[in-house]
């Protein structure tokens, strides 16, 4: 488990480097030091794009690494020698083109890896961007999102990464490019497609605009997920499953989502964004309490990981939320590393489904 851990403390490092570097421009400006020689961009927010480049490499390059890891070899062999139209019916069709892509090209499913992680993690920057430590938000990430969702559900991983795409651009106020990446998520996985209603619930700048576009979501949504609903009946509502360590993730999302509902003025101004982000901490508290009152778990357990970019807003934006003089508290984020680094100790050692990704291999690109 060493990779998972050096991979953590690359971001943990760099968060703590970063808010240092904020607190000297800070201090500088508080100063009235000239421009010409205030701190600029500092050395550490320009190695944020490389270290997500080995976030991508260790995610696309790994071998035999993941519960669901046979399960997307078996995919991949099934349209590998495909027509384009009957890989297109294996699964989502963006997943499915990706597979048939890259098995026109010659090459193996570490490509497609590569290329669903390359999506996921530019999702997870471009969020990241937008806040006020991007390093933090990675910190939060890698415990489960990166490791536990990146490398095993390749899938909702991307979907995941394009909708958190679709909430920046709610957060700049633009409804039509946030169904645009939404929709885009749904090609890789159908359920990505429940964030619609959500934020069209908080979205009241204009009604008529609402609307239309929701209309057009919804008729769109239907073709991606033509045969999804068969496929969630027979899955997930026929047959009773048991999520092994639900309670613990939705738990990760009731944390923040308390802290969100309780203090959502601390964190954000714009009445629409802290809406959505209300919405979607609302569910974080309801997903929780169905836990406790329904027998079969899984499919609240996979709806609930679009929540988690709420973990990530919340937990990123506390160091800030609760400082003085809005300057981010080092103590805040020693905090907030030191809680994603249990929950990484809790993932890697006590989790039940850990040994799939344990321990990590790098794929014999050249055997």
């Amino acid at each position: 488990m060493v990779p998972y851990w050096i991979l953590f403390l690359v971001f943990a490092l760099g968060a703590i480097q970063a808010t240092r570097a904020s607190a000297a421009r800070a201090s500088a400006t508080q100063q009235s030091i000239p421009s010409s020689v205030r701190p600029v961009k500092s050395v550490i927010e320009t190695l944020l794009m490389p270290a997500a480049l080995l976030t991508v490499l260790m995610i696309g390059l790994r071998y035999q690494v993941g519960g669901d890891w046979w399960t997307y070899m078996d995919i991949f062999k099934r349209i590998e020698h495909s027509s384009l139209i009957d890989a297109l019916a294996v699964q989502e069709p963006g997943f499915s083109f990706v597979n048939w892509i890259v098995a026109r090209a010659g090459l193996e499913i570490w490509a497609v890896n590569l290329i669903c992680g390359g999506i996921f993690i530019y999702g997870l920057y471009v969020f990241g961007k937008t806040q006020p430590n991007p390093w933090l938000v990675f910190v939060v990430a890698v415990p489960y999102l990166v490791i536990g969702v990146g490398m095993g559900y390749t899938r909702q991983a991307v979907a995941i990464g394009l909708s958190m795409i679709g909430l920046v651009a709610v957060s700049k106020g633009s409804l039509a490019r946030f169904v645009f990446w939404t929709l885009l998520a749904g090609l890789f996985h159908r359920s990505a497609v429940i964030l619609i209603p959500i934020v069209l619930l908080s979205y009241s700048r204009n009604r008529l605009e609402a609307i239309l576009i929701g209309v057009a979501a919804v008729v769109l949504g239907y073709f991606v997920s033509t045969g999804g609903l068969e496929k969630l009946e027979r899955g997930y509502l026929n047959q009773v499953y048991q999520a092994q360590g639900a309670g613990i993730r939705l738990s990760m999302n009731l944390v923040p989502s308390v802290i969100y509902l309780l203090f959502a003025r601390r964190f954000t101004a714009d009445p629409v964004e802290r809406t959505t982000w209300r919405t979607m901490a609302i569910l974080g508290v309801l997903a929780f309490a169905f836990w406790l009152r329904i027998e079969s778990t899984v499919l609240i357990d996979r709806l609930a990981l679009y929540l988690i970019p709420l973990q990530l807003y919340v937990l990123a934006r506390f160091p800030t939320a609760f400082a003085r003089k809005g300057q981010a508290s080092p103590v805040l984020v020693l905090a907030v590393i030191a809680y994603s680094a249990a929950v990484e100790f809790v993932w890697l050692v006590f989790a039940n489904h850990s040994k799939y990704w344990i321990p990590y291999r790098i794929y014999p690109l050249f055997s």
